[in-house]
């Protein structure tokens, strides 16, 4: 049997020659043992890069090198090479943490005999072995996985041309444009259409869920209020075939008639428009409700039924991709099994959470949370997400922020005053991709897309004019002060805090 060559990193002589006396003894496990023993842990680590070692015995604290920060480095070095901690230190803490960090076992040195010994070693180099073969395993699989969503995204993309054209031919066949048709050619055409949709929906689910695998979707978030996307998203869906045949009542709820959020628009309507139309397909009678409840620092959405619910062995794995739960083979309700995969996606894109609750035959009800930031959280979060554009663009950004000092906040005449002059400042901005955030609050933040910072000293100085003539003509000026501070990515600060400290 070929020798195990086993690495000793230990500086006190009496430990190391006990370690060697109960690994040159008869093996209990019948292997033998070349040990390759250095004091210090830069000794350690040049035997690594020369010799192939089995196992790594090591002492935490070294003359070079002393606690976890050991362990760090060595592993660093061999990730590959099982490592067992020997140490003096009686402490449940430092063994944890060693394993945490990479060691496969933790001996103190007290305990230590040939069999403790000869048994981690054996153990630790089968447990290392065991864990490089799931990792290469897992590693593998990523690549599978990854080779899968960029053939289905291939094909899903080589797909969306032809079936546009033929969608396009069809449609004009049906509006007449091509000459007369018959009652049964018009029938035939209008399910060919169908069917293309329904195609269509099934390639942009595709699209969708390989982009979300991929990382490569990119959420624009602006102001949004849920409770009005909701009510757009009812009030289509009211006027569907489905909805007007099976009787259905829609409706929404919500405990503020405005709901705003930090969020992408679009995307919060797709998962809308994905959990209400499921909701729809497996309700047969009776009602679908949107209600959308503010918490303290986050919104609640959930999307009830009273349809047909969901068995508790399926609820936990609705969200899983291609599942379809509830599904009989032949004609009746089908889909791709993404759409619920796409929705948890979305949310957490959001920095929010989605989940289910169901009984079979008492309906289901979608939930989601998604976070409801205070002013200065939103202001960090614009920040922070115009930062990241910039850096993908390769290009500069600039933030201005106004503050109001008001000798009598709570006064109509002030509260008017402040929301008047919010307005005024977003409409001294010139260009479409310029924003303002807080209007009718005493604090406001101006975005200024693709601006260097010297170029932002010139609309700085245009909204304090504008905002000073406001206030002499209202006859405002010793009642409001006003006050802009600008900054600039990146010539004052990479991240969102150094940008914050500086304007607000």
């Amino acid at each position: 049997m070929e020798s195990i060559q086993v690495l000793l990193v230990e500086d006190s002589k009496f430990d190391a020659r006990l370690v060697k006396e109960y690994l040159v003894c008869q093996s209990a496990f019948a292997s033998s043992y070349t040990i390759h023993h250095f004091p210090r842990l830069s000794e350690g680590l040049s035997c690594l890069a020369e010799r192939k070692i089995d196992v790594i015995l090591l002492d935490l604290t070294l003359p070079d090198s002393a606690g976890i920060e050991t362990l760090r480095a060595i592993a660093g070095k061999a990730p590959h090479i099982p490592i067992i901690v020997l140490t003096g230190l009686g402490d449940d803490r430092v063994a944890s943490e060693a394993v945490s960090k990479g060691a496969q076992d933790f001996i103190e040195k007290g305990t230590l005999n040939e069999k403790i010994l000869q048994r981690s070693i054996q153990y630790a180099i089968e447990r290392k072995r065991s864990e490089m073969d799931l990792r290469k395993a897992t590693e593998e699989l990523k690549k599978l996985d990854q080779m899968k969503s960029e053939f289905v995204s291939t094909v899903s993309h080589e797909l969306r041309t032809p079936m546009t054209i033929v969608r396009e031919g069809v449609s004009q066949m049906l509006d007449g444009l091509l000459g007369s048709i018959t009652g049964e050619q018009r029938q035939f055409l209008t399910m060919t259409l169908e069917g293309i949709d329904r195609l269509s929906g099934i390639i942009n689910d595709l699209l969708d869920m390989s982009k979300l695998e991929a990382g490569r979707v990119e959420i624009s978030r602006h102001l949004v209020d849920l409770t009005a996307i909701a009510n757009r998203v009812v009030s289509e869906f009211s006027k569907s075939e489905a909805v007007l045949k099976k009787k259905l009542n829609l409706k929404v709820t919500a405990s503020e008639p405005c709901m705003h959020l930090y969020a992408d628009s679009q995307k919060l309507t797709q998962v809308l428009v994905n959990l209400l139309g499921n909701a729809i397909k497996f309700t047969d009678s009776g009602s679908v409700t949107i209600s959308i409840i503010a918490r303290e620092n986050q919104v609640e959405c959930h999307v009830s039924d009273t349809g047909r619910g969901i068995g508790v062995e399926d609820l936990p794995k609705v969200f899983e991709k291609f599942h379809q739960f509830g599904r009989t083979p032949g004609p009746g309700i089908k889909g791709t099994g993404l759409g619920l995969s796409i929705c948890k996606g979305i949310i957490e894109l959001h920095h929010g959470k989605i989940w289910v609750e169901s009984e079979p035959n008492k309906g289901s009800s979608f939930k989601f949370l998604i976070p409801r930031y205070s002013m200065e959280q939103l202001f960090q979060e614009i920040i922070k997400d115009h930062i990241g554009k910039s850096i993908k663009r390769e290009e500069a950004v600039s933030f201005i922020g106004l503050h109001l000092s008001v000798s009598d906040e709570q006064s109509a005449a002030a509260k008017l005053a402040i929301h008047q002059l919010g307005e005024l400042a977003q409409k001294t901005l010139r260009r479409s991709g310029d924003i303002v955030v807080g209007i009718g609050g005493i604090r406001v933040l101006a975005v200024l897309s693709a601006t260097t910072k010297k170029d932002a000293r010139i609309v700085e100085t245009r909204i304090r004019e504008a905002l000073n003539q406001f206030l002499i003509k209202e006859k405002l000026h010793s009642e409001i002060k006003i006050e802009l501070r600008l900054a600039g990515f990146p010539l004052d600060g990479s991240e969102a805090d150094e940008i914050i400290k500086k304007i607000i």
